[in-house]
């Protein structure tokens, strides 16, 4: 080659700077999102941190020029979506959509109609074995106080399902009742308004008794809940210097009674225990005043526990896997227990009260994972066995698209509990998503500017720990090219 000067020659062979840019879009409408915080990483990790411009908007150069990238875009009042692909130069723009958060709202009134303030409205989800338990109550948006008009909005809430329950003085309510709570659907960006609870007339009784065994000095706490609804409590209170408790304006119907001690302290929802914590489980029928209960105090429930890890994942859970007990019920009380252990090496946990106990396991290599949910209930009786909760390596899910491919098309894979995975596909129609907790999901493939919340047309299946699944999943339609 043949330059005029040195420097036309210079800029002539500098190659083009590679680069990953893309733009940030609402699902449900297209239009841009601004000041969408973007991490991109690869296996090096992070790679760079940076905010949609207000057109939605990001570029960054790529380093190294090729290779896989994961890039996950946060932003308030939209689902963190994480998107899969290989840069291979050159490489067309991204195109990343976000799942805006729906919302709900409406009026508590009573059975006069007139507001309700200062009740607590509590979103709900379907958990296994198919209860219902609330929404956590660390994410802003999933319980409100009605205002002095019985007003409530509930928000940040993800596409799904989802139930409603109102607290309030004399009880709760589920929406429209308490026989059949309902499932509301919710999709992306709905705003479902004019979803009101009206407080039955009903006749309501009295509950008086005592809480037995409490030592000198102690503070003890009882709590009320609906024996077949027990997620959501009815009411709460501390117990007298005599032991002495009263519950007034309580419905008919079954409920069942905590007791606890000694408190030391409270949260915004519950009561903080002490060491050597104390409890009773007391079952009521109400149809009229309760009169000189005794509820009596011990000392709980001790349980052995293990843990074992499937042949793929024996090396990566050699590393201590924490255990966080929770409780299913609402004692408002501070039930929960953590503990450290190791295979091989059951540990002993006392002074668990008599509950039913979601066990969920975390270790700190991504390669140990739980294989399925464990629910150790206690209500009853202790189980004379160690409990054991099994480890395994992370699960795969690969396949390919049937059909004509053609551009720009990704696939898009849904859980209850995590964010939207999107990955894109080669030229030959293969995706994968790789290091998968077990759990059911949905699966659907679409094309550029379609909505990925779009499950019209989404597979449903359940992934199992160690798997590897391999699906075929029929590719969406082609455009119509429109006629010259």
């Amino acid at each position: 080659m043949r330059c005029a000067t040195y420097l036309v020659c210079l800029l002539a062979t500098i190659p083009a700077i590679a680069q990953i840019e893309g733009r940030i879009v609402q699902d449900h409408s297209s239009l841009p999102v601004a000041s969408a915080q973007v991490r991109i990483s690869n296996r090096t990790g992070l790679v760079a941190d940076v905010d949609s411009d207000s057109d939605g908007r990001f570029r960054i150069p790529a380093n190294p020029l090729s290779g896989d990238y994961t890039i996950e875009v946060i932003k308030p009042t939209y689902l963190s979506t994480r998107f899969r692909f290989t840069y291979q130069s050159p490489v067309k723009p991204l195109e990343i959509r976000l799942v805006r958060t729906a919302s709900i709202s409406g009026q508590v009134t009573t059975a006069a109609s007139t507001p309700l303030p200062e009740a607590m409205v509590t979103v709900l989800t379907k958990a296994p074995p198919g209860d219902l338990r609330p929404a956590s109550f660390e994410i802003r948006g999933n319980h409100a106080i009605t205002d002095s008009r019985g007003r409530y909005r509930l928000y940040n809430l993800a596409p799904g399902e989802y139930a409603l329950a109102v607290s309030h003085e004399s009880g709760i309510l589920y929406h429209p009742d308490n026989t059949s709570p309902k499932l509301h659907t919710l999709a992306a960006g709905d705003e479902l308004r004019g979803l009101d609870f009206n407080l039955p007339s009903s006749a309501t009784f009295a509950i008086k008794g005592t809480v037995r065994n409490i030592k000198p000095g102690d503070k003890a706490g009882v709590t009320l809940v609906l024996a077949d609804r027990p997620a959501l409590a009815v009411a709460t209170q501390p117990v007298s210097t005599d032991g002495a408790f009263h519950f007034r304006n309580v419905p008919t119907g079954a409920y069942t009674l905590f007791a606890f001690a000694p408190i030391i302290g409270s949260t915004y929802r519950a009561a903080l225990l002490g060491t050597a914590p104390r409890f009773a489980r007391y079952p009521l029928n109400v149809t009229a005043n309760l009169d000189e209960l005794t509820v009596n105090l011990d000392t709980g429930s001790r349980v052995r526990l293990s843990i074992a890890a499937s042949i793929k994942a024996a090396q990566a859970c050699a590393a201590p896997t924490t255990l966080v007990l929770s409780p299913v019920e609402d004692w408002r009380a501070t039930l929960s227990r953590t503990v450290k252990i190791t295979p091989g090496t059951p540990i002993e946990i006392e002074h668990l009260a008599p509950s039913t106990y979601a066990i969920a396991a975390t270790n700190p290599d991504p390669g140990c994972r739980q294989a399925r949910p464990v629910l150790l209930d206690l209500s009853r009786a202790t189980p004379s066995e160690p409990v054991a909760i099994r480890m395994a390596a992370p699960a795969t899910l690969s396949g390919r698209l049937t059909g004509p491919v053609g551009q720009d098309v990704t696939v898009t894979l849904l859980s209850i509990e995590k964010p939207p995975q999107v990955t894109a596909v080669d030229r030959k129609g293969a995706f994968i998503f790789p290091d998968l907790n077990p759990g059911r999901y949905r699966l659907t493939a679409q094309r550029q500017a379609a909505k990925i919340s779009d499950m019209a047309n989404a597979i449903e299946m359940d992934i199992a720990a160690d798997s590897i699944t391999e699906i075929d999943l029929p590719a969406p339609a082609l455009k119509e090219t429109p006629a010259p």
